[in-house]
């Protein structure tokens, strides 16, 4: 899914000081997690200290995936690599999809194929559409339907599906006409095409923590591995399992549920995020804050919006400014006007 991205203004003589600081030092910085930030109208990249580890020079950025992130310079995309270097040219006019198994979907003249990280075009452009490769396989767009390609770029699973997902854990997503030609309903599916649970219900998902959200009836519930209902479907929204909660909503208020479908965290929140790193973002009184797992607040509400923890850091915002922090809810990258 694509990054909603930051919009920092900070004061000019602690970002002159970072980056005439760090300029200068880029091979000592270190560059396992980088997070992209916005400066004067340009993205660079910090790293989970705050440090400045690739100076502002793009129009757009994303996250690295595979050694990989993509950038937008001008009207077209490329891809960096953690120095900061252009790996790959930015010659590609639709955004490219991350790299995922060490290559990326892209358009070509209205096709869509297959680049390894140097760039070199390993699967040429043939698809309507295509998408990340996942265990090995990536789902592709013939025409009007999906299937799923090896990375050679042979068809293993014969394009029939109305809309297909990538592969976790042996297990697909899928859409399809089932009995009904006018109602499509969604599925699983394994990596031979066969269904792992047929397509009956309104929505599902994967299995996080041996559990898969489904919609049946208009109401969200839980199915285990054996297809069977664990959690009867009776909220009006569930999201998957992790860190053992699961947020849920009923009527205006979200809440979280353990594994049995018993109500932990009772539904309070104007809004909420699943865990991540033990942590949620949740909204209540018009604030963000962060709670733990037992539904204790960790970090208290005072953000305009925040979101889930990544590699150790969450983007907060704070009055159309993003920064990050880390979970004692310090700041690594403060957003000032």
């Amino acid at each position: 899914m694509q990054f909603m991205f930051i919009r920092q203004i900070v004061l000019y003589s602690i970002i002159l000081g970072f980056l005439s600081c760090n300029s200068g030092n880029q091979n000592r910085v270190d560059r396992q997690h980088l997070y992209p930030v916005l400066y004067q109208g340009k993205y660079g990249y910090i790293n989970k200290e705050g440090k400045l580890a690739i100076d502002p020079a793009f129009d757009q950025a994303f996250y690295f995936s595979n050694g990989r992130a993509k950038v937008r310079i001008g009207d077209k995309w490329g891809f960096i690599g953690k120095t900061g270097k252009l790996e790959i040219d930015a010659v590609y006019r639709t955004p490219p999809w991350d790299f995922s198994e060490g290559l990326a979907s892209v358009e070509t003249n209205g096709k869509y194929g297959y680049i390894d990280t140097m760039g070199k075009v390993v699967i040429s452009p043939q698809f309507d559409m295509s998408y990340r490769f996942s265990e090995g396989l990536a789902n592709i767009k013939v025409g009007s339907l999906w299937g799923y390609i090896d990375k050679k770029g042979t068809i293993v699973i014969e394009p029939q599906f109305l809309l297909s997902m990538w592969f976790e854990e042996g297990i697909a997503v899928v859409r399809s006409v089932y009995k009904d030609p006018f109602i499509h309903k969604w599925g699983l599916i394994d990596t031979t095409g066969s269904y792992f649970t047929k397509p009956v219900y309104q929505k599902t998902d994967y299995f996080y923590e041996g559990l898969a959200t489904v919609k049946l009836n208009d109401k969200w519930g839980f199915m285990d591995k054996s297809n069977k209902l664990r959690v009867k479907p009776r909220f009006d929204i569930a999201y998957a399992f992790s860190d053992g909660r699961a947020l849920v909503k009923m009527d205006t208020s979200y809440g979280f549920i353990d594994s049995a479908g018993n109500m932990v965290i009772p539904v309070q929140f104007e809004f909420a995020t699943s865990f991540a790193d033990g942590l949620a973002a949740v909204k209540t009184k018009g604030k963000f804050g962060y709670i733990d797992t037992e539904g204790k607040f960790i970090i208290k509400p005072r953000y305009s919006y925040a979101y889930k923890f990544k590699d150790g850091l969450a983007r907060v915002e704070m009055n159309e400014y993003e920064g990050y922090i880390n979970p004692e809810g310090k700041y690594v990258w403060i957003p000032q006007k």
